[in-house]
């Protein structure tokens, strides 16, 4: 993917990486000399979705960087399902230590506690929030041969369509699943969603028209919008995607309840993981995502880098978990 200048994407309200917040992370506890040891050997990287994606592609900047922060080998592993669940129970499970880490987005963190019935972990207590890596957002994207070139006109056609149309998402009971949801109660469309594990399933059936509608990340789309092989007809932020500026907002197009539904991508470990490699962690990626090589792969995959302080990022997902908590209820989306 060509890289773009930072300059050219208007990323100034996101990129909140500045020296105070790295201070603020390295100061929570006085040091006792883990820190110094740590890391002694390899660490891994879970990530909860399949690989292409925007949160695989992150985690893997994430392990380069502290594979050349610490000279220590990183490894990304992707399990995918239960819309990024499985992930996170495996790493809220594995010992804390600092050498099983999570790289997580919305659904599982902020999302799934609301949808998923049944989780066996609960992400906001048993895990460690150490920072939020990035912070972009989803647009929606269709196939380019429906008859609809405003969102207005893709309402509209939902409901003169017979049996309606058919939205993808990367895990039930997650944001994107949401998302479409909230679409349908607030616009009367008639869709209905269709589920995969992750975006390289939904693509091809997006391509091939077996789903007309697909809300995800817009790099992951860019592709084959270039192509004329799709459109994009919304982003859902109170901003528009610096990468698509012709797009219109959800609050822009007459919902802006719609605008809510963030994306980010964070870092995480088990709870109870020592606050001295917990600081060691923060502060290697808060000081290499101020670097170019790393602020441009990430504003070049539409997540331009935050890296907040623990506090900072803790008080953002409380807000975050009470509005996706407040949109799974009006929805009524739950998982067995």
């Amino acid at each position: 993917m060509k890289r773009r200048s930072v300059e050219s994407q208007g990323i100034s309200r996101r990129l909140v990486i500045k020296s105070a917040a790295a201070m603020g992370g390295l100061a929570l506890m006085p040091g006792t000399g883990f820190a110094q040891t740590y890391p002694s050997k390899p660490i891994k990287i879970i990530v909860g979705f399949t690989a292409g994606g925007a949160a695989d592609l992150i985690a893997r900047i994430v392990g380069a960087i502290l594979s050349s922060k610490f000279g220590q080998p990183v490894t990304v592993e992707n399990q995918p399902g239960a819309s990024g669940g499985l992930a996170t129970e495996a790493v809220a499970t594995a010992p804390a230590d600092g050498y099983t880490l999570l790289v997580a987005a919305t659904p599982p963190i902020a999302v799934n506690p609301h949808t998923y019935k049944n989780m066996r972990v609960n992400p906001i207590t048993d895990l460690e929030h150490i920072t939020m890596v990035g912070e972009g957002n989803w647009v929606l994207g269709i196939n380019a041969g429906l008859k609809a070139n405003t969102f207005a006109e893709l309402v509209e056609l939902s409901k003169s369509t017979p049996g309606g149309l058919r939205f993808g998402t990367t895990g039930n009971g997650g944001g994107p699943h949401l998302v479409g949801e909230s679409i349908r109660l607030q616009t009367g469309a008639n869709i209905s969603a269709v589920h995969y594990r992750g975006a390289s399933q939904a693509l091809p059936d997006l391509l091939s028209n077996q789903i007309q509608m697909l809300i995800i990340s817009y790099t992951t789309l860019e592709p084959h919008v270039k192509s004329g092989d799709l459109r994009i007809l919304l982003t859902f932020d109170d901003e528009r995607e610096p990468m698509a500026p012709e797009v219109p907002t959800a609050g822009e197009s007459g919902y802006p309840d719609l605008d809510k539904c963030k994306t980010w991508v964070s870092l995480h470990a088990p709870k109870g993981t020592p606050d001295e490699v917990l600081n060691t962690l923060h502060g290697a990626i808060v000081e290499y995502l101020e670097k170019p090589e790393y602020l441009e792969r990430m504003v070049s995959l539409g997540f331009p880098p935050v890296g907040n302080s623990p506090a900072e990022f803790k008080a953002r997902l409380d807000e975050e978990y009470r509005i996706w908590g407040e949109i799974a209820t009006a929805a009524n989306v739950v998982v067995e």
